[in-house]
């Protein structure tokens, strides 16, 4: 009797995204997923900036999403005077500035608001340079704060937060 040989199946998922992976989870995914994701979407802003996790995708082709990219309802970010004075360079807001701050690092942002002002100021992009990426990147430089935290009940394997 022959034994009945078939090939194998396609896979049935052809992409995925996933949220809140960190390095080590994305290193043991990859090495047993035949899919690599498209995208991460992660908690940053010029406050948590995650450049790790962030080169990690990156060099990986793995787009990296932004939630909370403002850092949050009431961010402090806002009232920053190292934001605020490039905004006030550029004539623009302080969530115009750190919503194009992610644009100039190739990051998408997901920006919640259901305030029809606030939506449209939203859409208004600047272009950064150099010199006002430093000075947004000053700002983590006294440490990170990291806004949404749910307990997730497992080490997410963040450095921020083990």
């Amino acid at each position: 009797m022959e034994a009945l040989v078939t090939a194998p199946s396609p896979p049935q998922v052809r992409a995925i995204g996933v949220a809140n992976f960190s390095v080590p989870y994305l290193t043991t995914l990859l090495r047993t997923s035949r899919i690599t994701p498209a995208a991460n979407q992660i908690e940053n802003h010029p406050l948590l900036p995650q450049q790790e996790i962030v080169d990690f995708c990156r060099a990986r082709g793995i787009h990296v999403t932004a939630y909370s990219p403002l850092g949050s309802t009431g961010s402090p970010l806002f009232k920053d005077e190292g934001v605020l004075a490039v905004a006030r360079d550029k004539g623009v807001s302080a969530g115009c500035v750190l919503l194009s701050y992610h644009v100039k690092r190739g990051c998408s942002v997901l920006a919640k608001s259901v305030n029809e002002g606030r939506i449209e100021e939203n859409m208004r992009l600047v272009e950064l340079d150099e010199g006002d990426m430093r000075a947004l990147g000053r700002l983590s430089e006294k440490g990170v704060t990291r806004f949404v935290y749910p307990s997730f009940g497992v080490d997410l394997g963040f450095p921020d937060k083990q």
